[in-house]
């Protein structure tokens, strides 16, 4: 396969063209939210790398006791803390919150079952990278767009992008990257489905859950000491996701107007006097420090 970025077309080494690749956000792979085949599927991480060299056992050892080294060595010690975080695992999907579509990645592919993947679906969103054993590519992107379409973003006119993370994993990933989860229920009030019980820990930057609630530690919903926890019901027979949170950056402020690209509350955009409905999707938002307050619109009314 070849690929020319100045053209976008993805084409068999023949010339024949299997897609034309185009995105106006220029998605950035490492960006976009983790998609597992389940919702509660907890997120993937590579193992560490190990210990190898005698800066590594004295980072470590100083991190253990909680002591920060010298001034000269504050570059290593960041490089050396970032390692040791781990990093996502290569999923097959991710999940494009701007977009709401999923992006498959082709790495994962050989051409004939890319070309198939195109043929059944031509609207399908694609992952290529040079790491593909079969692609050339023929010379790099010159600029990119600034936007990401996972957890960061602006809109055209400067507002903060506020997306949305439906599944376990996404939580995960954007708490490790340093964003608040502001849990909101997308589930079904009935009472009927298994339970999962979700919480926030920020002393230590960490998501807890259970099916159990012997298990549970902390409130069991809303917010106690700086805990935020959720409960939520799901039935796998009627609905995909009951989990979702809003993913707030740590540098917006009360006050500060946003952007929400992914509303999950049921909000009402227009009505048919027939009987349908149709729910908002995005909105401007107002950040209250706790909340958003997401912009008021009297619904639509539709006659005929």
């Amino acid at each position: 396969m070849q690929y020319d970025p100045s053209t976008q077309r993805l084409e068999t080494n023949a010339g024949d063209l299997i897609k034309v690749i185009s995105c106006p956000l220029e998605k950035k792979w490492g960006e976009l939210m983790p998609l597992p085949e389940k919702w509660d599927e907890p997120l993937r991480v590579d193992g560490k790398l190990e210990q190898k060299s005698e800066q590594d056992i004295r980072f470590f050892l100083a991190a253990q006791a909680e002591q920060e080294p010298e001034e000269s060595e504050r570059e290593a010690w960041l490089e050396w803390k970032e390692r040791m975080r781990g990093r996502s695992a290569d999923y097959l999907k991710k999940y494009c919150g701007s977009c709401r579509k999923c992006v498959v990645n082709a790495n994962r592919f050989s051409e004939e079952q890319i070309i198939a993947l195109v043929e059944v679906n031509p609207e399908m969103c694609l992952h290529l990278s040079s790491e593909h054993p079969e692609l050339t590519i023929h010379q790099s992107v010159a600029s990119e767009d600034g936007r990401e379409c996972g957890y960061e973003g602006i809109t055209r006119q400067g507002l903060p992008i506020i997306q949305t993370a439906r599944s376990l994993a996404a939580i995960e990933e954007g708490v490790r990257r340093g964003y608040r989860p502001l849990f909101v229920a997308a589930d079904y009030k009935s009472g009927l489905g298994k339970k999962l019980w979700v919480s926030f820990r920020p002393e230590d930057n960490t998501i807890l859950y259970s099916g159990d609630f012997r298990s549970m530690v902390g409130p069991l919903e809303g917010t106690e000491n700086g805990i935020a926890s959720i409960i939520v019901r799901h039935d796998d027979d009627r609905h995909p996701s009951p989990l979702a949170a809003y993913m707030i950056p740590p540098d917006i402020r009360p006050g500060d107007r946003v952007y929400v690209a992914d509303i999950i509350e049921e909000i009402v955009l227009k009505r048919w006097n027939q009987g349908d409905g149709w729910r908002r999707v995005s909105s401007d938002a107002v950040w209250t420090g706790e909340k958003l307050e997401i912009e008021h619109r009297d619904p639509i009314r539709m006659m005929g």
